[in-house]
């Protein structure tokens, strides 16, 4: 039988499920238990207007009941945004803060004790993550994917295979290494008929970062307009300037063009081969050399052109963060 809560969360927040219950033991209850579940899973920061947005209120009084315990239980730290070097303070208030939840337990009860959202990160990382959640708070009702196996169950349902998903080998003090996949931690929802991708910009001085994160992307968005899922892809950012460059990217992807799709997927098989040393794909190549002669010839393959209906994506939107933003 569902408590209360997990069946309040199913419809306002579908892809909490019964997570926000498993804080009732640690005494988490209700909304404040829903908002430490989608802080917890989304970003593992959030400042006081992210909270106010989702609760409903900006009386201080009755933020503080939930926000002064945080820090009182040792559930989260509160630091300020100055601190944190996140650059540009939201309002211009450097002393706006930031808190960080931070207790094992509290993702232990959400069955992602292993998260790196409560480990301290660069705060080029941590601005992206809490840009991340800032769009989720606007759109709770979206059928997120919030955790690497749920992104890599949820595409393997629809007969997608490993090799096209984006990921990244981390290698051991021991040797070997593991493959972990979608290592950006950018938003994904997956919903019938069609996948959001969001792309969080952390100040960024050009759109090269945008434009990496596409190439990385770009077979599983060709496998996913194969099963006749659309493909949208939204930018958020907290600088209106920023915005204005990442349409012009957007709109070349939803034209298409670049480098054919097989070109792309044959830069990552030979990549990955250098990267964990695989002999017989480097075979393939007549060694390591062989392999890095591809490279360059593949770089210099010219770019098909731009075609109406021919995109990588259906559609592109932008996303400014108000809540976020400097002035």
């Amino acid at each position: 039988m569902p408590t209360a809560v997990s069946a309040e969360t199913a419809a306002r927040i579908p892809h909490l499920g019964d997570r926000p219950a498993g804080l009732e033991s640690l005494g988490w209850k209700g909304r404040a238990a829903e908002w430490i579940a989608l802080a917890s899973l989304h970003s593992g920061a959030f400042t006081r207007a992210q909270y106010a947005a989702f609760a409903g209120t900006e009386h201080p009084e009755v933020l503080w009941r939930f926000l002064g315990p945080l820090v009182e239980r040792d559930t989260a730290t509160k630091e300020s945004w100055g601190d944190l070097g996140l650059g540009p303070a939201p309002g211009g208030k450097p002393q706006v803060g930031v808190w960080r939840i931070k207790s094992r337990e509290i993702y232990r009860a959400l069955g992602v004790e292993h998260i790196r959202h409560r480990r301290e990160a660069a705060p080029a990382v941590l601005l992206r993550r809490v840009l991340s959640l800032d769009y989720v708070v606007d759109h709770l009702d979206m059928p997120w994917l919030p955790t690497e196996h749920e992104k890599v169950e949820a595409f393997e349902s629809l007969g997608i295979d490993r090799g096209v998903l984006p990921r990244r080998v981390y290698r051991g003090r021991a040797g070997g290494g593991r493959a972990r996949f979608f290592p950006d931690k950018h938003r994904i929802a997956l919903g019938e008929g069609q996948a959001t991708f969001v792309y969080a910009d952390a100040d960024e001085a050009t759109a090269k970062g945008l434009g990496s994160w596409g190439n990385d992307y770009r077979l599983l968005w060709s496998a996913l307009r194969e099963r006749r899922h659309r493909v949208a892809v939204v930018v958020v950012s907290r600088t209106h300037k920023w915005l204005t460059r990442a349409e012009r990217v957007l709109a070349r992807w939803q034209r298409g063009g670049g480098k054919p799709a097989a070109a792309v997927a044959e830069r990552r098989r030979i990549e990955e081969a250098i990267e964990e040393v695989d002999s017989a794909v480097l075979a393939e190549y007549g060694g390591v050399n062989g392999a890095l002669a591809r490279l360059d010839e593949l770089d210099e393959m010219a770019a098909a052109p731009a075609t109406e209906g021919g995109g990588w994506i259906d559609t592109g939107a932008i996303w400014f963060s108000r809540r976020l933003c400097a002035s």
